[in-house]
């Protein structure tokens, strides 16, 4: 079709049919090919979204990560990071993009990586990430060192300075995180007393993301059980159905049907204090 939208709601289409048909994959391949990034953007979108097994993934997420659109490379490396270990041979295409322009690149790039498993490389490269200027990106950042696990000890002393210093609550708990899944838990145990101020922020999904952080730490957080134990009697604490609202609404719009949105903000926070209490 003439049209760049239409042809990227085609590609859309074909990807929803289910069970796949056998033929509908390279039809979606030449669209990557396609001189206007929209439509690029939708087929590698479509490319991971198709019920097939990695290996066959894998050639056309590698040619979207050779893209130069921006909006397209974020979707190839988050269609990486769906391999998983499988997409390990893209990792040498998703390094460069740790350092690009764009701050949704450098993050999905820095999940990508965290999901397939680094590099002495790429932990380097994540830890310069570590003092980004976008708060998200050291947070991604933060966690893709923690899910590569023990290649990434180094990381311990930047990290458990980002979990004492960064202005950003959501980097600090992300840091403290990575950390927790180092082993780190006694250098980490340091953030406790901010993890419990988060406990009571206004905002119900950061009161969550604390309490996930604290159980994250362990024994190491044993001070906390207080206010954990607080933030369980309190059914107010873990209403997040204002938050819920707020973050499927863009532009004044609601994205998904108010039924699905009253039916997650209906889901009462405190079972992360339960998890965190056990």
């Amino acid at each position: 079709d003439p049209d760049q939208f239409v042809r990227s709601a085609a590609v859309g289409a074909l990807a929803k049919i289910s069970p796949t048909p056998t033929d509908v994959l390279a039809d979606i391949v030449a669209v990557l090919s396609d001189e206007e990034s929209y439509p690029r953007k939708g087929a590698i979108q479509a490319i991971a979204a198709l019920d097939l097994d990695p290996a066959t993934k894998l050639p056309h997420v590698l040619t979207a990560l050779a893209d130069t659109d921006g909006d397209v490379l974020q979707e190839a490396a988050q269609a990486a990071g769906a391999l998983g270990t499988s997409g390990a041979e893209a990792v040498p295409l998703l390094l460069p993009l740790l350092s690009h322009e764009e701050k949704w690149v450098r993050s999905h790039a820095a999940d990508a990586v965290g999901e397939i498993g680094g590099s002495a490389e790429a932990v380097a490269a994540l830890r310069k990430l570590l003092a980004d200027p976008e708060e998200w990106v050291r947070q991604r950042a933060a966690d893709a060192l923690g899910k590569i696990g023990a290649l990434a000890e180094d990381a311990v002393p930047d990290l458990a300075k980002l979990a004492a210093d960064d202005p950003d609550d959501d980097v600090r708990r992300a840091a403290v995180e990575a950390l927790a899944a180092l082993g780190a838990t006694e250098v980490a145990a340091a953030s406790v007393d901010d993890l419990v101020r988060m406990l009571w922020s206004s905002d119900g999904t950061e009161r969550a993301s604390a309490a996930q952080s604290l159980g994250a730490l362990g024994p190491a957080a044993r001070a906390a059980v207080p206010e954990l134990a607080r933030a369980l009697r309190d059914p107010a604490w873990g209403d997040v159905r204002k938050e819920t609202l707020k973050r499927f609404t863009v532009m004044g719009m609601i994205m998904i049907p108010m039924e699905q949105i009253e039916a997650i903000g209906a889901m009462d926070q405190r079972i992360h204090v339960t998890t965190a209490l056990r």
